[in-house]
C-alpha cells in the first residue's frame, strides 16, 4: 500500500503490520524503474536459490537446534512483540469446472485441483461443518477453541429436494479430533468423505508465518468416512499429524497436505546475549534427541516420525538462515491412505500455491527485495523437488497470494510488486515555489508492478527466468503512478491485472508468447475490480467496489458487480454493471473465494450467488462522509445471458435470499457467520452459519428453512 493510499477511505481493514513490514523491507528494494529489462534478460540481483537435500541427519539436527535457539533470542522477542500489537485474518473456480453438473460445487482456482471447504455437496447429499464452537482465534489468540459446553464440532449430513426445494437432515457424522479442534473443510470423492480438522488458523498468509511458537502443540487431523451408505456412514481411517494445517488440495485420489511445526520444548525468551535464559535454552535443545525435534504421525494409537531427516530440503544457504518451523507436504493416496508419503522443507515461507501436476513456497527475502520460489513436482507416488528461481518484488498482501501465480503449459506466471518509499509526496500537498502560485507537485511513482515468467532448467534444479514485463521492447507500465494491485486472474494464454488509487484501470496481458508477453489492452473505470472471474473467452465478470470523492480524496463505496466484453483485448469495455448498497456494504467473496457460486447452466446462461452485508445511508441528504448503516444480510442472485454474442451478453439481479435484518432494539449489527451457497437447477441453498435456507431462482424472496 502506497502512503498516498492511506489516505484513501476504504471499507477493508489493512494490516498495519503489513504497511510496517513493508516499509521495513522494502526501502531496501532500490528505486523504480521506468523501462524494467528485457526478455531473456533477468534483474541483476537474482541469484541461484536452490534447495539442498538433508543427507546427514546430524547436519540437519545441528541445523535445526541453531534455528531453534535462533528464535528465541532478543530480536525474535522484539518482532513477537511488533507481530502480536496486530490482528490477523486462506478464490476460483476455473470455468466451466463444473459444466457437466447440473449443480455447483466449490469453487476453486485451478480446474482439477479441489480445496477444502466447510460444505460439500454432491448433487444428492450436503455435508456441513457444524462447530459447535464460537470463531475466536486466529494465531495471535492463546485461547482454547473448545466449546464451554464441551461439544465437538460435527459433521450434518442432509439430502436435498430441488424440485420443493428443501433440505432434510439424516444423519450426523463425528470425526475423532482433540479437545479446541475446528473442522477446516471436507473433501468428498466417489464414496469416500475426508474431513480435516486442525486446533489453530494461522490466518492469511505472511504476518504470522515467521512467528516458530505460534506453530507448537497444534495437529491436523484427517479422518476418512465410508459413505457407500451414507445412513449408517462410519469413520474408515484417522491420523493425527503434529503441526498445523496451512492448506490442502485434492488432485484425483490423491490428497496434499501442507502443515506446519516447530517443537514445543518449553524454552524461555533471552533479553540479552549470554544471559542464563540463553544457556538453558542450549542446554534444552542440545540434550533432545533430533527425533523429537520433528512432527510424528499417530495412526490406530501408534506414533511414529513423519519423515526420515533425509526426505527434507533446506536452503543452499542454510548456515547463515537457520530455521526452526518445518514446512511438511504430505501426499495421501486416498485409496490406500497408509501408504502415505511426506517430503519436508526446513526455511522460510510465506505462501503456498498448488497447481495440477505442481507445488510451489513463495517466500519474500527482504533483504534482497525478491520473493523466493520452489517448486516441488506432484503426481500420485511422490512429492518431488524441482527447482527454485526468484522474481523482482513481492506478492501483494490484498488478496490471497496465489491469485499472483499461475501454471501454464509448465510455465509459472508471477505478478509482482517492487516499492520505494521516498521523497514522499502527498497528492493534496502544493510544491513550494518561488512565483506567489503553488505550482503541482511532481508525481513520484512509488510502485512497480511485473510480470515474471519462469520455466524449470533442464540442466539445473533452477526456475530461469524466460521473460519479464515491462521491458525494453514493452517499457508500458502495469499501473498508472502508484496504483496499488486489487484483482489478478490468469486464464489460459491471458492475465486480467487491476489497479487502482482514483480510477480502475483494468490491463489485459497477452501471454500467448512466453517469451514476448505485452499489453494488449486497457480500461479505465471509476471504482475497482477486486475479484476477477473468466466467464469465457470474451467476457470477464469483475466484483469490487464504487468510489467516489470528497475534498480531492477516493472514498469507497457500495459494492459493484460488472461484466465486459474482451474479445477484443486491445478495446475491452464495459457492458453492464450493478451496484448494491451504499459505503459499509461488503461481501465474504474479499475474503474467501469460497463464498462465491458458479454454474454454468448451458452455453448461453450461466448464474452466480454472492453474499452481502447490505449498508445504506440514512443521513439524508447523504454527505460527503456518510457511513452506511447494517439493513440486511443475504445471498444475491445474477444472471448473464447470451454469452455465446459478447456484444449482446447481459447481467442481470436476479434476486435476493435474505437471512438476517436489522431490528430496532435488537439486532443492529450483521452476525458474520460463514456464508456458503449451492445452486442445483432452478434451485438455490444458502447456508449461513450452520443451517440451510433454500428457495427457487425465480422466487427467491420466498425463503424456506432454516433447515
Amino acid at each position: 500500500m502506497t502512503i498516498r493510499q492511506m489516505l484513501i477511505v476504504d471499507l477493508r481493514t489493512t494490516s498495519f503490520l503489513m504497511l510496517a513490514l513493508a516499509v521495513l523491507g522494502l526501502t531496501a528494494c532500490g528505486g523504480s524503474s521506468s523501462g524494467g529489462t528485457q526478455p531473456n534478460d533477468p534483474d541483476p540481483r537474482m541469484k541461484s536459490s536452490a534447495l539442498i537435500q538433508v543427507t546427514s541427519g546430524d547436519d540437519f539436527g545441528q541445523f535445526l537446534r541453531q534455528g531453534i535457539l535462533s528464535s528465541y533470542s532478543p530480536s525474535s522477542q522484539t518482532l513477537e512483540a511488533l507481530l502480536s500489537d496486530n490482528g490477523a485474518d486462506d478464490w476460483v473456480a476455473a470455468p466451466d469446472s463444473n459444466a457437466e453438473l447440473d449443480y455447483s460445487g466449490t469453487y476453486v482456482l485451478e480446474a482439477n485441483v479441489d480445496e477444502a471447504d466447510i460444505v460439500k455437496y454432491n448433487g444428492d447429499y450436503l455435508f456441513i461443518a457444524e462447530q459447535n464452537s464460537p470463531v475466536c482465534c486466529t494465531a495471535f489468540e492463546d485461547a482454547s477453541l473448545q466449546d464451554p459446553d464441551g461439544v465437538s464440532p460435527l459433521i450434518r449430513v442432509l439430502t436435498t429436494a430441488p424440485d420443493e426445494p428443501s433440505a432434510t437432515q439424516i444423519n450426523t457424522l463425528k470425526p475423532t479430533l482433540p479437545a479446541g479442534s475446528r473442522i477446516s473443510g471436507f473433501y468428498q470423492k466417489d464414496d469416500i468423505l475426508v474431513s480435516l480438522s486442525t486446533s489453530f488458523s494461522p490466518g492469511v498468509y505472511g504476518d504470522l508465518w515467521m512467528m516458530p511458537r505460534y506453530w507448537q502443540q497444534g495437529t491436523t487431523n484427517v479422518s476418512l468416512f465410508d459413505i457407500g451408505d451414507i445412513e449408517s456412514a462410519s469413520e474408515s481411517w484417522v491420523a493425527s499429524i503434529e503441526g498445523n494445517l496451512v492448506s490442502s488440495r485434492r488432485i484425483g485420489n490423491t490428497l496434499y497436505l501442507i502443515t506446519r511445526f516447530t517443537p514445543d520444548l518449553h524454552l524461555e525468551y533471552s533479553s540479552e546475549e549470554g544471559d542464563e535464559a540463553e544457556q538453558e535454552n542450549k542446554d534444552i535443545v542440545n540434550a533432545t534427541a533430533l527425533t523429537e525435534l520433528l512432527p510424528h504421525i499417530t495412526r490406530n494409537s501408534i506414533r511414529a516420525e513423519l519423515f526420515a531427516p533425509t526426505d527434507c530440503y533446506m536452503n543452499s544457504n542454510a548456515d547463515s538462515n537457520a530455521y526452526s518451523i518445518i514446512t511438511t507436504i504430505t501426499a495421501i493416496p486416498l485409496d490406500d491412505p497408509d501408504q502415505l508419503q511426506s517430503r519436508c522443507y526446513n526455511g522460510e515461507t510465506q505462501g503456498i500455491y498448488v497447481a495440477e501436476q505442481a507445488l510451489y513456497i513463495t517466500y519474500f527475502d527482504w533483504e534482497e527485495g525478491t520473493t523466493q520460489i520452489h517448486k516441488f513436482k506432484l503426481d500420485s507416488e511422490d512429492v518431488e523437488y524441482r527447482g527454485s528461481g526468484e522474481v523482482a518484488g513481492s506478492l501483494s498482501y490484498r488478496l490471497e497470494s496465489d491469485f499472483y501465480l499461475s501454471e501454464f503449459n509448465g510455465d509459472l506466471r508471477v505478478i509482482s510488486s517492487e516499492w520505494e518509499y521516498s521523497n514522499i509526496v502527498f497528492l493534496s500537498e502544493p510544491a513550494v515555489s518561488d512565483e506567489t502560485s503553488p505550482v503541482a507537485p511532481e508525481v513520484i511513482d512509488e510502485v512497480d508492478h511485473r510480470l515474471t515468467i519462469l520455466r524449470e532448467s533442464t540442466t539445473a534444479l533452477e526456475l530461469e527466468v524466460v521473460s519479464t514485463l515491462p521491458n525494453a521492447e514493452h517499457p508500458e507500465e502495469i499501473g498508472k503512478p502508484n496504483e496499488d494491485l486489487y484483482g489478478v486472474r490468469f486464464f489460459q494464454d491471458r492475465a486480467y491485472i487491476v489497479t487502482f488509487e482514483r480510477i480502475d484501470p483494468l490491463y489485459i496481458v497477452d501471454l500467448s508468447n512466453p517469451e514476448d508477453p505485452f499489453i494488449a489492452g486497457e480500461l479505465e473505470l471509476p471504482g475497482f475490480s477486486e475479484f476477477l472471474h473468466p466467464v469465457s473467452d470474451n467476457l470477464l465478470l469483475g466484483i469490487g467496489k464504487d468510489v467516489g470523492e470528497s475534498g480531492g480524496f477516493s472514498l469507497v463505496d457500495g459494492l459493484k458487480i460488472e461484466l465486459f466484453d474482451i474479445s477484443d483485448p486491445a478495446a475491452p469495455y464495459s457492458l453492464d454493471a450493478v451496484s448494491i448498497g451504499d459505503r459499509g456494504t461488503n461481501s465474504q467473496i474479499f475474503s474467501t473465494r469460497h463464498a462465491f457460486t458458479y454454474l454454468k447452466m448451458n452455453d448461453s446462461t450461466h448464474r452466480f450467488t454472492l453474499p452481502v452485508d447490505r449498508y445504506l445511508i440514512q443521513e439524508q441528504p447523504p454527505g460527503d462522509g456518510s457511513w452506511g448503516v447494517w439493513e440486511n444480510t443475504g445471498l444475491h442472485l445474477f444472471t448473464i445471458d447470451s454469452i455465446e454474442s459478447p456484444s449482446m451478453a447481459t447481467l442481470t439481479a436476479s434476486g435476493t435470499m435474505i437471512v438476517e435484518t436489522k431490528v430496532d432494539g435488537e439486532r443492529y449489527y450483521p452476525s458474520q457467520l460463514e456464508n456458503r451457497a449451492v445452486i442445483h437447477d432452478d434451485s438455490v441453498f444458502y447456508m449461513y452459519g450452520d443451517r440451510i435456507w433454500s428457495a427457487f431462482w425465480g422466487d427467491s424472496s420466498t425463503v424456506a428453512g432454516p433447515f
